[in-house]
């Protein structure tokens, strides 16, 4: 048998390295996103400095819904080549969609300085300044965005969010109507139409537009369910707590300053108020520590349908916490900002704190019953019972806090200075003693010097790290006058008397005439207009300290 010749044609390395490369961006453009990836890093175990596999690895993640992974390989990318600036633009887009507008912000500053004229950068910049609370950066930079494109919606969208984040209600929902009517269709637009009314104070108004958007979306979109997030302020602040709370629930898929934090993922699931009687459930912290304390006080409700919790809390609050609710386990939380899936829990299931309410408050008479539910270290308690004796003279003990520790312009419409006090400082039957936590001693001397009075703090005691010692100073106090700040929920928690003044009702009044989380020893105070500083109440909370003398 005659043998045959056969001739087999060798591709070349670059051509069989392009046919992987064009596999894997099939894999890519049919939304296989995960193949994909593992497809480009095969191309990238023999070429491993494939420029156009790392970037599409990149992008597969951004296209994922994974902006975190996506931006931590672009920005791999720049340190090799930080003068490529794709790589600066794609960082700067994908850190912004992960919500850390900080590193974003650097990246489109370096980005725009190259090419001036770029209207999507300029957009980009105005939205991660907002995110980052820098309001005044965020206005200029949206005007110039404005300037580069007058007849696109978005500018107007950016513009009326800085606005927003300024307070100028009548303004923002100028832009923002603007932007509807260059584009009918726009629901980010309506959405924040809803948010200004929601500001303004008309929460009937809020609410039916918010419910337009929801019916313009599928269900399982993420607008959705940001639509429903910001629908449950405008419902609890009318009282309407079950549709309220659920729609709260929403809160953690937004990745803007009013979301709910930390994002955590468990391979445990949420609790839904299912029996769990005989069940473990680990309840963690979320937020600000003020939203931790106020949502703390349903804890002791859980009781009755777990008997095995478990707190993540506050590191600052564990000892606090475990003898206030002795019944629980209590630790620190972790990293706070963790995203990782805990795959060995010790827990059967998980529920974020705020969630609670969903179904342990899910009608205002269930806040009947407020009292006190923090217990201070007894014997702190007695060490600030002999400070304050030493330094009352019989006089009332007033704890004072003006402001947050945390400043920026959108919260700086909750606070005071403390120079705005006088009419407080004035009553001499009244000594006063500190609870203004962070760097405020120039504050307090300059207050000390202006109005001839004294001011009393200790500096052994750290008012932001120990809480302890917070605690028990207040338990001490004959009265907290606070903005409405941690300090104010401390007393409220403690069941002290405490006069705290707030821009207005807010959301967490329920609907309600007094503030629901606390008993009649809470007194709140409020501007008589939405646009009145709120050191406008400094002269009837003095009043009411008379009262509470004469008492």
């Amino acid at each position: 048998m005659q043998k045959r010749n056969s001739k087999f044609s060798k591709k070349s390395p670059a051509s069989l390295q392009q046919s992987a490369f064009d596999f894997a961006y099939k894999l890519q453009q049919a939304q296989k996103y995960d193949a994909a990836i593992q497809a480009f890093e095969k191309i990238l175990t023999k070429t491993p400095n494939d420029y156009k596999a790392k970037l599409n690895i990149g992008l597969c993640h951004y296209l994922a819904n994974r902006p975190r992974h996506a931006a931590e390989v672009f920005h791999a990318m720049h340190v090799d080549d930080p003068e490529n600036y794709e790589l600066i633009k794609f960082s700067g887009i994908c850190y912004q969609a992960a919500g850390n507008f900080e590193l974003s912000m650097r990246f489109h500053r370096k980005y725009i300085k190259k090419f001036p004229e770029d209207y999507e950068t300029w957009l980009n910049l105005s939205s991660a300044s907002g995110g980052n609370q820098m309001t005044k950066e965020a206005l200029l930079y949206s005007t110039q965005a404005l300037s580069l494109q007058p007849l696109d919606p978005r500018s107007h969208i950016n513009m009326g969010a800085a606005l927003l984040s300024l307070q100028r209600y009548e303004d923002a929902l100028t832009s923002f109507k603007t932007a509807n009517v260059l584009e009918p269709n726009n629901l980010m637009a309506t959405m924040n139409q809803a948010t200004c009314h929601d500001m303004m104070g008309n929460p009937k108004e809020s609410i039916q537009i918010y419910e337009s958007c929801i019916t313009r979306v599928p269900e399982d979109q993420n607008s959705q369910a940001e639509f429903k997030y910001r629908m449950s302020f405008p419902l609890l602040a009318l009282g309407d707590l079950k549709k309220g709370w659920e729609y709260y629930n929403y809160g953690f898929i937004p990745v803007d300053s009013r979301s709910r934090f930390p994002k955590r993922t468990f391979s445990v699931p949420e609790w839904d108020g299912r029996d769990i009687l005989k069940k473990r459930l680990m309840v963690w912290r979320e937020q600000g520590l003020g939203d931790e304390l106020k949502f703390a006080s349903v804890i002791n409700d859980l009781r009755a349908v777990c008997e095995n919790v478990i707190i993540e809390c506050d590191p600052r609050l564990v000892t606090l916490l475990q003898r206030s609710f002795s019944w629980c386990q209590v630790r620190a939380q972790g990293n706070p900002d963790s995203k990782i899936n805990t795959d060995q829990c010790d827990f059967d299931f998980h529920v974020p704190l705020g969630s609670l309410m969903r179904f342990l408050r899910d009608d205002i008479s269930k806040f009947s019953n407020a009292k006190r539910y923090l217990i201070p270290d007894p014997v702190r308690s007695l060490e600030f019972r002999s400070r304050i004796d030493a330094i009352s003279d019989g006089r009332t003990s007033v704890g004072i806090c003006w402001r947050s520790g945390l400043l920026n312009v959108e919260r700086n419409n909750n606070y005071t200075s403390i120079s705005d006090w006088g009419t407080i400082f004035e009553n001499k039957n009244l000594v006063f003693i500190n609870l203004q936590y962070g760097d405020c001693e120039a504050e307090i001397v300059n207050a000390e010097q202006y109005f001839g009075i004294k001011i009393h703090r200790w500096p052994d005691i750290d008012l932001k790290n120990d809480l302890e010692a917070v605690a028990a100073l207040i338990d001490n106090l004959d009265c907290v006058v606070s903005a409405g700040t941690a300090v104010a929920v401390f007393a409220e928690a403690m069941d002290k008397p405490v006069k705290v003044f707030v821009p207005g009702r807010g959301w967490t009044f329920l609907g309600q005439d007094h503030f629901p989380w606390a008993s009649s020893n809470t007194e709140y105070f409020f501007p008589s207009a939405i646009d009145q500083p709120v050191s406008e109440t400094l002269p009837a909370i003095a009043l009411s300290l008379q009262r509470l003398l004469a008492s």
